[in-house]
This record gives structure tokens, sequence and C-alpha cells, in this order.
């Protein structure tokens, strides 16, 4: 596969999103996968083929980061690499280029959220000012919604980050992913030194707490030293805090270090510890623990997600600077628990490697790159039109997995479909509700398609709901006959359904409507009538939904043998009761062209 990957944060800066994207980039490339990176410029940076440097300038706020400024030149160069997907990490100016480019070609995309960006509100002139702080968090809000709300797929590290998200209004299809490590280069005799040594690795600034580390030292009855790694803006007012709480003889600061050196104290410290309330995952913890070294870390953010008080760490509340000193006095004096948590952290580490964490990322990307799709069709006593829908479904352009739900049928339902479809099942005969719940659970495609018996897809109708359903968890569009009745039925089945989009009141049309798999499996079918519109107006709350003009279907008229009257009664008047009676149009969340 060919991978464009867009990041604003990349060498020589030195933090866990470099490291993330670095271990990925490395593994994919070993699996045979072509990464291209498109990163800020900068004189330091090492170019090759597949790193393409975007100009950029410093930020003066946080002197490390470099904002990248969009290029007509870098569309023009995705569109000749032709990637399979794009990969974007952050909601920043380059990872936005990478997510419109994206929308633009056609290519699906997969945004990353690595960062907290509310915690670096900080860093922004005025944020002294309270009214400044709330406008400022609002439009990040509002940002991260447009932003990841462009993409096919959102990757957390943690599920503390996707709470944090789905909390701002976030309804993208979301997959907990962790960055794993390379357990194995941290495995090494450990040196443990006369003096104890209590670690810290991490960026210094104001949102990793490093201040509650020292004063947490400063109340150590053990004679031990610390060492602080790495650098940032907050290096000369943690270096000034030392020497206020007396304890700057004891503190080295390193400034940054090469990975041998980072390994080397790894197996040296007594003690890891981390104060940081916001990391998404916090990959220093685990390379702590994959060397075996004991770790006191507050209980926050996305690394509770594997740490587990007594058994792989000590963790505290953040911002508690004397249970901190407490956690570490406790695990230089008590030898027993030392080595228990010890133990305990390399079980940790060795379950989470890097090696299987890519190889779920690869999976991610061949689904969405080329999602296999199944096509369920509902047959009772439909030996007349059944042969002409299957006929249709095997002439598709994208050829799906055709899936054949029959009820108790007493004419050739059952043998017709037997004769075209991959797979016939049952519906047990609870009603369609329950038959569309059997027809996806048969499906093994990531895309689940619905059509009627008497319908005739397009050639193109599976090729247009992979491609619409980028960015959606649902598609549905209108319908055509192809039997006559037209203007009636146009009114239906066209302008209705139209209308009810246009006024955000979802709709989904049971004859000509697709899910993700992943959806349905949280979401399943419920409501005995209209459960089409039902299922809209649940997925609404989750994800996007699209009613489309690019998915079309062709049916028979046999609706309206009743009339065209009474089969607007039979749909509409249950629909607008719902509407009325449970009041759901503000609770839900819409999309569709008209408000793309």
């Amino acid at each position: 596969m060919h991978i464009a990957v867009f990041t604003d944060t990349w060498e020589p800066q030195v933090n866990g999103v470099v490291t993330s994207i670095k271990l990925f980039t490395e593994d994919l490339r070993k699996r045979g996968h072509e990464v291209h990176i498109f990163c800020p410029a900068d004189m330091h940076l090492e170019e090759s083929r597949f790193v393409h440097p975007l100009r950029s300038f410093k930020f003066k706020p946080y002197p490390e980061y470099r904002v990248g400024l969009p290029s007509p030149k870098t569309y023009r160069m995705v569109k000749e690499l032709r990637p399979d997907v794009i990969h974007v990490h952050g909601p920043t100016p380059i990872g936005t280029l990478g997510t419109l480019i994206g929308r633009q070609l056609g290519v699906p995309v997969i945004a990353t959220y690595h960062t907290r960006l509310d915690q670096y509100l900080t860093y922004l002139p005025g944020n002294s000012v309270a009214a400044f702080r709330k406008l400022s968090r609002a439009m990040v809000r509002r940002w991260l919604r447009f932003v990841l709300g462009q993409a096919e797929l959102v990757i957390v590290p943690s599920r503390d980050t996707e709470r944090v998200l789905r909390l701002d209004g976030i309804k993208t299809r979301m997959v907990v992913l962790p960055t794993g490590i390379q357990a194995k280069q941290f495995k090494g005799k450990r040196t443990n030194q006369r003096k104890p040594m209590i670690l810290h690795v991490g960026r210094l600034c104001r949102e990793r707490s490093v201040e509650t580390i020292l004063k947490a030292f400063a109340l150590l009855k053990h004679d031990a030293r610390l060492v602080i790694t790495s650098s940032g803006p907050a290096e000369e007012e943690l270096k000034q805090l030392a020497k206020e709480l007396g304890i700057g003889d004891k503190v080295r600061f390193t400034g940054y270090i090469s990975e041998a050196e980072k390994l080397r104290l790894y197996r040296q410290a007594n003690v890891f510890v981390t104060a940081s309330a916001t990391d998404t995952q916090g990959l220093v913890v685990l390379e702590a623990m994959a060397a075996g070294t004991p770790v006191v870390a507050v209980n926050a953010g996305g690394a509770r997600d594997y740490l587990r008080h007594g058994r792989n760490a000590l963790t505290v509340r953040p911002g508690d600077a004397k249970a901190m000193a407490a956690a570490m006095q406790k695990l230089l004096d008590d030898r027993k628990l030392h080595r228990k948590l010890s133990a305990g952290g390399l079980k940790t580490a060795k379950n989470t490697s890097i090696e299987a964490s890519t190889a779920r990322l690869e999976e991610l990307y061949k689904q969405l790159a080329r999602p296999s799709i199944s096509a369920v069709v509902l047959a009772k006593n439909e030996e007349k039109f059944l042969p002409g829908c299957l006929r249709a479904l095997r002439r598709q352009t994208v050829q799906p997995e055709i899936i054949v739900v029959y009820g108790s049928s007493r004419d050739r339902t059952k043998a017709i479909a037997k004769k075209f479809a991959d797979k016939v099942v049952s519906d047990n005969g609870r009603g369609i509700a329950d038959a569309r719940n059997v027809g996806w659970k048969a499906a093994s495609g990531e895309i689940v398609a619905y059509c009627d018996a008497d319908a005739l897809p397009p050639s193109d109708w599976v090729e247009n709901i992979s491609r619409e359903m980028r960015g959606a968890i649902a598609v549905s569009g209108p319908l055509s006959t192809y039997d006559g009745k037209a203007a009636n039925f146009k009114v239906w089945a066209d302008f209705a359904p139209r209308l009810l989009a246009a006024f955000r009141f979802n709709n989904l049309w049971g004859a000509n409507m697709a899910f993700r798999r992943s959806a349905l499996e949280r979401e399943p079918f419920r409501a005995k009538f209209l459960e089409d519109f039902e299922m809209g107006r649940r997925l609404c709350r989750i994800g996007k939904v699209k009613f489309t003009n690019n998915v079309r279907m062709h049916v028979s008229s046999r609706r309206f043998k009743t009339g065209f009257y009474r089969t607007c009664a039979k749909y509409y008047i249950p629909a607008a009761a719902r509407i009325m009676l449970f009041n759901d149009r503000k609770q839900v969340g819409y999309y569709n062209e008209a408000n793309e």
C-alpha cells in the first residue's frame, strides 16, 4: 500500500508523537508498505524521497514546534503519489491540509488524536483572561468537530481520550489503538547504583506537572538523586524551583539525550516517576516497565488503561506531592514490593508490542482503502422479483458478498436464492427487524448494504456506497421506479426524503441503505415497524448518517397497490407522530449533502 502521513510534529523534535509515528512507520515499511511523511521543514531535518518538508515557521510560545504552511505543490505531489490512504496526526495545519486533500482526491482519511489541544491553550497570549480562556476552548472544540469530522476513522491511544472527544461532540467512528513499544530493545542487565536514582523522562512543560515531582522529591526521607531528561519551555522555571526547594545539588537536568543514553538510565533507575495527567497514552511509562523499572504515576490520562495500582505500578492523585513522595519512599524501602511491581510492569510491556499495534493499523488501512461489502436481500414469496435483483447484484462493478434472508415462503424463493446467493439464511419468522439483524450477523463484510427483493440496483450501486461511506456510519439515497407510476413514486420516495433531510429529520430507506458493521454491532435493529426510520434516528446520535443522490435504487411500483394516498399515510403519519411525540430532532446530530 501507498500511505501518506501528514504531521506537524516530526524530527528533529523529540516527543511521544514523533516516537509513535516513527515506530509505526518503521514497522509498516518492514511489512512492504511505502510510507511518505509530509512535515514542517527544519534546517536539521534529514530529507529523503519519503520525507516531504513543507515551509514552516517557529511557534514562539513553544519554540520546539514549527507551524507548517499549506501549498498547492503539496496537493499536486499527493495526487502523483496516488496514496491508498492518508493518515493525519492531529487537527493542526499540516494535518488539516492532509484531511482536505484526501477529501478532494477521494482518498480515505484516518486521523490519530495524540495530544489534548485544550491543555496547550496556556501558551496563547491572553490566556490569563477568563473570557479568553472560555472562548479559546469553545473554538478548539468547534475546530476538532470540523477536522476530525472529515475523517473516516479517528484513532485514539486510550479509552480516556475517546471519552474526552465524545464529550467534545466528535461523532466520527473511533478505534482505541495504543502505540506499542519494541520491548526487546529494553531487555538487559539492570545496573542499579548504590545511591538510589529516581528518573523522569519527558518534555519539560507546564502540562506535564514536573513541579509536582520536584516537590515530592524534596519531601523524600531517602538519600537519593533525581534525573530529569529532555528539555522544554518550563526548564528554567523548574531549575529555579529545585534551588528554592533546596534540592538543586541532588537534581540533574540532562537536556535531550540519545536513545542509547535513555535506555541506560532506564536500567539504572530504581524508580520511574511521572506526574502528567494530560498524556493520552504515556509511552515512557511502558518503556520504563519494559526495562524492569517500577513506576509511580498519577491515576489520570491514557495510562489508566494499563496501570494497575499495587500490581504493576503505584498510582496517586494528580498534583498530590505528599502521596507521590510516600509512594517513592515505599518502593525504595520495600524490596519485595519493588520486585513485584518490576515483574508486573515487564508483563504489561510484553503485551503492548509495536508489532501487534501495526498489524491492527494495517488491517484498518485495508478496510478503508478496500472495504469488503455484503449485500443483504430480504425475501419472502419473491420468486417473481428475486432473480432480477440477484442478477443485478452479480453485475456490480464492485462485487459484494450476496446474502438472502428468506421467510417461510410458499414458492421457489429459497431455491432461487441458493442458485444465485453466497449465503442463504432463515429469518426465524420474528419480523423485519429480526430479519435485518440475521442478515448482518451472517455477513462477513465491513459494510452491510440492504435492498429489497424487487430492487434492480444500478451497476455502480455497491461502488457508490463504498465511496459515500467514507466519513459516515450509514448511507441511504432516493428510490426510482422502473415499471410505471413515476410521478407519484417520485413524490413518495424521492422528493419527500430530500425534504426530510433538508430539515434535519434523518431518514433511511429500507430498500436502499448501508451501514458499517461496527455501527450495527453497537445499535442493532429494534423497532417492529418503520425500523429503518427509527434506526436512522438512533444512529445519528453516534455518527454521521448520509442521505445522498449518489446512492440510488430502482424498485417496482408495487408499493402503490393500495393507492398513493394510503401508502403515504401508512409510512409518513407514523413517522410524523414519532418526530412530534418524542421530539428527538433536537437530540440528534445530522449529516447530509446539504449541510456538508
